[in-house]
């Protein structure tokens, strides 16, 4: 995880995803690197994402993130 707890959440796949979020776009959002489509969140960031104002799930356009929309 990226960034203040306190911002919006962008989750990701890939630790890459995440990192290049926040040398970006730091100062608007947090982001949370899953591993992958099949990994589910632990306790401290299903923690996070309770407390989050806005989360924004941004999965691979590809065949096992169209599957996983939802987790």
């Amino acid at each position: 995880m990226y960034g203040d707890k306190s911002k919006p959440v962008i989750v990701v796949e890939s630790e890459l995803d995440s990192m290049l979020i926040q040398q970006y776009a730091s100062h608007l959002v947090c982001s949370i690197a899953l591993g992958g489509v099949n990994k589910k969140p632990d306790q401290e960031i299903h923690n996070i994402l309770k407390k989050a104002a806005v989360i924004l799930l941004s999965l691979d356009y590809d065949d096992p993130g169209k599957r996983r929309n939802a987790f």
